[in-house]
């Protein structure tokens, strides 16, 4: 499997933030390539707030009575339910359930509360994609784009690239992430959705059967274990697949729109992605009514489809 094979190795931008050099070595590398800042939620505690006090007891007090998108398979595309909280928690270490609750809409405002412009405009350069990114929130989430994810030791997210680059806050237990660059895209048998927001890899890369899918021996990738207080940055179309590995681990996701990155990494999936006539008619329909794109995004994984007003 690929969790044992060669085929994998470290991650190279592997950065301690207590190196008085972490931001320039991250800048160096970002925009090419994951990299992680080790302990950086701690380091620099005044960007980040009260985010590690976000665990799941805390989570249901601010999520009770609401629900969330709840993820009821790891590779159907369309396995993604509305659940409460409190059910999602009470259910979600029942190994004979398959139950992630996957990008969490911050309807609290808990998942924005740190300094986001210093995240985007500062350390990305990019605050101008930010603003648009806060834009297509819409009005129901009032631009609040980052995303809660919630699962146990027994789930995981199959291996899949996004439009958008990403900051990723592990705030309790550990996760494991491989990544594949965006030049082994052949090589991961991938497919679009109806609406080309992000495409998925044809295989299971935690334990791919190559006599199915013999072009996958080519890959060479990284791994790495992030721990609480990491924070981990990769760029749009950078294939990854993630596994939990304790049995509650909270993190939140800040992704970003880069479309000119986008293009440079996968103009290909970038134009599939723009010109989808799908993704661009619920887009206006959306924003016309009051909704978001981040609604148009997850329509495509939701066993009902779009919800009205999201």
């Amino acid at each position: 499997s690929v969790g044992s094979s060669a085929q994998l190795r470290p991650l190279p931008a592997d950065i301690d933030a207590h190196d008085p050099d972490w931001q320039q070595r991250l800048q160096a590398v970002m925009h090419s390539e994951p990299a992680v800042v080790r302990g950086l939620q701690y380091v620099e505690s005044r960007r980040f707030g009260n985010m590690s006090g976000l665990n799941v007891p805390r989570l249901r007090e601010l999520y009770r009575g609401r629900s969330v998108t709840t993820f009821t398979h790891m590779t159907h595309d369309t396995s993604a339910v509305d659940m409460s909280f409190d059910d999602f928690a009470d259910r979600m270490n029942d190994e004979e359930e398959m139950l992630y609750a996957r990008a969490m809409p911050d309807v609290t405002g808990a998942f924005n509360n740190f300094d986001l412009d210093w995240v985007a405009g500062t350390l990305w350069g990019r605050l101008w994609s930010w603003r648009f990114t806060q834009f297509t929130g819409g009005k129901p989430l009032q631009g609040r784009i980052g995303l809660g994810f919630v699962g146990s030791k027994h789930v995981w997210t199959q291996a899949h690239c996004d439009v958008g680059s990403s900051s990723f806050l592990m705030l309790h237990g550990r996760k494991r992430w491989v990544f594949f660059s965006p030049t082994q895209t052949r090589w991961m048998y991938p497919y679009g959705q109806y609406r080309n927001v992000a495409y998925n890899a044809g295989l299971d890369v935690f334990a791919p059967n190559l006599t199915e899918v013999p072009l996958f021996a080519n890959v060479r990738g990284y791994e790495v274990v992030l721990q609480p207080g990491d924070v981990l940055f990769f760029p749009s179309f950078w294939w990854h697949g993630v596994q939990n590995l304790d049995d509650e681990t909270v993190a939140v996701d800040l992704p970003l729109i880069d479309i000119l990155g986008s293009w440079r990494r996968n103009a290909i999936f970038t134009l599939t992605s723009l010109l989808n006539p799908n993704v661009i008619g619920d887009s206006i329909g959306a924003l016309l009514t009051g909704g978001s794109l981040r609604g148009v995004f997850f329509a495509g994984y939701r066993k009902e489809g779009l919800k009205e007003g999201e």
